[in-house]
Protein backbone atom coordinates (compact mmCIF):
# COMPACT_ATOMS: atom_id res chain seq x y z
CA UNK A 1 0.00 0.00 0.00
CA UNK A 2 1.23 3.86 -1.06
CA UNK A 3 -0.37 6.75 -1.53
CA UNK A 4 0.87 7.12 -5.68
CA UNK A 5 0.50 11.13 -5.24
CA UNK A 6 4.03 10.79 -2.73
CA UNK A 7 6.29 9.94 -4.78
CA UNK A 8 8.66 9.10 -1.51
CA UNK A 9 5.50 6.44 -0.68
CA UNK A 10 5.92 5.25 -4.26
CA UNK A 11 9.70 4.52 -3.78
CA UNK A 12 9.03 2.87 -0.21
CA UNK A 13 6.73 0.57 -1.66
CA UNK A 14 9.17 -0.25 -4.54
CA UNK A 15 11.79 -0.66 -2.15
CA UNK A 16 9.42 -3.25 0.24
CA UNK A 17 8.73 -5.11 -3.20
CA UNK A 18 12.45 -5.58 -4.12
CA UNK A 19 13.23 -6.21 -0.93
CA UNK A 20 10.34 -9.33 -0.60
CA UNK A 21 10.35 -10.68 -4.52
CA UNK A 22 13.81 -9.07 -5.59
CA UNK A 23 14.11 -10.02 -9.65
CA UNK A 24 11.41 -12.64 -9.20
CA UNK A 25 8.80 -9.65 -9.66
CA UNK A 26 7.83 -9.90 -13.20
CA UNK A 27 4.90 -8.20 -13.44
CA UNK A 28 3.66 -4.66 -12.14
CA UNK A 29 -0.41 -4.12 -13.29
CA UNK A 30 -0.81 -0.47 -12.69
CA UNK A 31 -4.57 -0.14 -11.86
CA UNK A 32 -4.72 2.52 -9.64
CA UNK A 33 -6.26 6.26 -10.14
CA UNK A 34 -8.06 9.27 -9.26
CA UNK A 35 -11.14 9.95 -10.43
CA UNK A 36 -12.58 13.00 -9.38
CA UNK A 37 -14.92 15.38 -11.68
CA UNK A 38 -14.38 18.82 -13.03
CA UNK A 39 -14.44 20.21 -16.21
CA UNK A 40 -12.71 22.36 -18.47
CA UNK A 41 -13.87 25.83 -16.73
CA UNK A 42 -13.82 25.07 -13.02
CA UNK A 43 -10.93 22.62 -12.80
CA UNK A 44 -8.81 23.09 -9.51
CA UNK A 45 -5.11 23.08 -9.67
CA UNK A 46 -4.17 21.30 -6.98
CA UNK A 47 -6.95 18.80 -7.98
CA UNK A 48 -5.47 17.75 -11.35
CA UNK A 49 -2.34 17.91 -10.12
CA UNK A 50 -3.00 15.08 -7.89
CA UNK A 51 -4.36 13.33 -10.39
CA UNK A 52 -1.84 13.87 -12.57
CA UNK A 53 0.88 12.52 -9.62
CA UNK A 54 -1.45 9.33 -9.30
CA UNK A 55 -2.39 8.73 -13.10
CA UNK A 56 0.91 9.53 -15.14
CA UNK A 57 3.47 10.09 -12.28
CA UNK A 58 3.43 7.06 -10.18
CA UNK A 59 3.02 4.86 -13.99
CA UNK A 60 6.22 6.69 -14.61
CA UNK A 61 7.73 6.06 -11.37
CA UNK A 62 7.11 2.40 -11.32
CA UNK A 63 8.45 1.88 -14.70
CA UNK A 64 12.02 3.71 -14.07
CA UNK A 65 11.80 1.71 -10.62
CA UNK A 66 10.80 -1.94 -11.96
CA UNK A 67 13.63 -1.42 -15.24
CA UNK A 68 16.27 -0.58 -12.86
CA UNK A 69 15.27 -3.58 -11.06
CA UNK A 70 16.03 -5.88 -13.97
CA UNK A 71 18.67 -3.77 -15.61
CA UNK A 72 21.50 -5.48 -17.69
CA UNK A 73 19.13 -8.37 -19.06
CA UNK A 74 19.31 -8.73 -22.79
CA UNK A 75 15.39 -9.78 -23.23
CA UNK A 76 12.60 -8.65 -21.28
CA UNK A 77 12.33 -10.14 -17.98
CA UNK A 78 9.35 -8.41 -16.78
CA UNK A 79 6.02 -6.58 -18.00
CA UNK A 80 4.61 -3.19 -16.71
CA UNK A 81 0.35 -2.92 -17.34
CA UNK A 82 -1.12 0.48 -16.74
CA UNK A 83 -4.90 0.30 -16.76
CA UNK A 84 -6.77 3.12 -18.55
CA UNK A 85 -9.76 3.68 -19.83
CA UNK A 86 -11.86 3.75 -22.91
CA UNK A 87 -12.59 7.49 -22.28
CA UNK A 88 -8.96 7.67 -24.63
CA UNK A 89 -10.54 6.55 -27.26
CA UNK A 90 -14.01 7.77 -26.69
CA UNK A 91 -13.43 11.50 -25.46
CA UNK A 92 -15.98 13.84 -23.82
CA UNK A 93 -15.30 16.63 -21.68
CA UNK A 94 -16.54 15.39 -18.16
CA UNK A 95 -13.56 14.11 -15.92
CA UNK A 96 -11.72 16.84 -17.57
CA UNK A 97 -8.60 16.37 -15.46
CA UNK A 98 -8.36 13.16 -15.53
CA UNK A 99 -9.53 12.10 -18.60
CA UNK A 100 -6.28 14.09 -19.56
CA UNK A 101 -4.43 12.29 -16.91
CA UNK A 102 -5.38 8.97 -18.93
CA UNK A 103 -4.62 10.28 -22.51
CA UNK A 104 -1.28 11.46 -21.18
CA UNK A 105 -0.23 7.46 -19.80
CA UNK A 106 -1.90 6.30 -22.74
CA UNK A 107 0.86 7.74 -25.08
CA UNK A 108 3.49 7.10 -22.47
CA UNK A 109 2.69 3.37 -23.12
CA UNK A 110 4.19 3.58 -26.37
CA UNK A 111 6.81 5.66 -24.77
CA UNK A 112 7.80 3.44 -22.22
CA UNK A 113 7.88 0.63 -24.34
CA UNK A 114 10.82 2.30 -26.65
CA UNK A 115 12.71 3.41 -23.87
CA UNK A 116 12.71 0.66 -21.28
CA UNK A 117 13.36 -2.17 -23.81
CA UNK A 118 14.96 -4.27 -23.85
CA UNK A 119 14.79 -4.72 -19.98
CA UNK A 120 10.41 -4.26 -20.04
CA UNK A 121 7.51 -4.96 -21.51
CA UNK A 122 5.29 -1.65 -21.43
CA UNK A 123 1.63 -2.55 -22.47
CA UNK A 124 -1.77 -1.17 -21.42
CA UNK A 125 -5.25 -2.14 -21.42
CA UNK A 126 -8.26 0.16 -21.84
CA UNK A 127 -11.55 -1.10 -20.18
CA UNK A 128 -15.15 -0.04 -21.11
CA UNK A 129 -18.16 -0.22 -19.08
CA UNK A 130 -17.04 -2.61 -16.25
CA UNK A 131 -19.85 -4.41 -13.96
CA UNK A 132 -17.98 -3.64 -10.89
CA UNK A 133 -21.17 -4.78 -8.35
CA UNK A 134 -21.68 -2.99 -5.25
CA UNK A 135 -18.66 -0.67 -5.76
CA UNK A 136 -20.49 0.72 -8.51
CA UNK A 137 -23.22 2.25 -7.53
CA UNK A 138 -24.12 4.29 -10.77
CA UNK A 139 -24.78 0.77 -12.17
CA UNK A 140 -27.42 -0.18 -9.35
CA UNK A 141 -29.77 1.48 -11.07
CA UNK A 142 -31.31 -1.09 -13.57
CA UNK A 143 -32.80 1.26 -16.05
CA UNK A 144 -28.68 2.81 -16.99
CA UNK A 145 -27.77 -0.64 -16.25
CA UNK A 146 -30.07 -1.57 -19.37
CA UNK A 147 -29.18 1.44 -21.00
CA UNK A 148 -25.19 1.28 -20.49
CA UNK A 149 -25.10 -2.69 -21.70
CA UNK A 150 -27.17 -1.46 -24.86
CA UNK A 151 -24.96 0.72 -25.72
CA UNK A 152 -22.22 -1.94 -26.11
CA UNK A 153 -21.71 -4.36 -29.12
CA UNK A 154 -21.71 -7.49 -26.87
CA UNK A 155 -25.16 -6.30 -25.38
CA UNK A 156 -23.64 -6.82 -21.76
CA UNK A 157 -21.42 -4.73 -19.45
CA UNK A 158 -17.68 -5.90 -18.77
CA UNK A 159 -16.96 -7.55 -15.80
CA UNK A 160 -13.33 -8.04 -13.54
CA UNK A 161 -12.82 -11.15 -15.15
CA UNK A 162 -12.61 -9.65 -18.13
CA UNK A 163 -9.81 -7.53 -17.43
CA UNK A 164 -7.57 -10.02 -15.63
CA UNK A 165 -8.08 -12.31 -18.30
CA UNK A 166 -6.51 -9.56 -20.66
CA UNK A 167 -3.77 -8.70 -18.41
CA UNK A 168 -2.93 -12.04 -17.94
CA UNK A 169 -2.39 -12.40 -22.13
CA UNK A 170 -0.42 -9.62 -21.80
CA UNK A 171 1.84 -10.74 -19.05
CA UNK A 172 1.97 -14.43 -20.48
CA UNK A 173 4.94 -15.25 -22.97
CA UNK A 174 1.67 -16.09 -25.18
CA UNK A 175 2.13 -12.08 -25.67
CA UNK A 176 5.93 -11.87 -25.72
CA UNK A 177 6.97 -10.14 -28.88
CA UNK A 178 3.99 -7.66 -27.83
CA UNK A 179 4.76 -3.89 -26.56
CA UNK A 180 3.89 -0.33 -26.22
CA UNK A 181 0.31 -1.50 -27.22
CA UNK A 182 -3.10 -1.09 -25.59
CA UNK A 183 -5.79 -3.87 -25.84
CA UNK A 184 -9.37 -2.28 -25.81
CA UNK A 185 -11.73 -4.33 -23.54
CA UNK A 186 -14.84 -2.77 -23.79
CA UNK A 187 -16.87 -5.10 -25.59
CA UNK A 188 -16.60 -3.23 -28.77
CA UNK A 189 -17.68 0.34 -27.73
CA UNK A 190 -15.19 2.14 -29.48
CA UNK A 191 -15.83 0.39 -33.11
CA UNK A 192 -18.86 2.24 -33.58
Amino acid sequence: RADLGQPADVRAMCDRLQTELGTRLRCVVNNASLFLPDTALDFDDAQAQAQWQVNLMAPMRMGRWLAQLHAGATSAQASLIHILDQKVFNLNPDYFSYTLSKLALHQAVALQAQALAPVLRVNAVAPGFIDAGISAPFFANPAVRNLRSQAVPTRRLGLAEDIANAVVFLASDASAYVTGQTLLVDGGLTSY
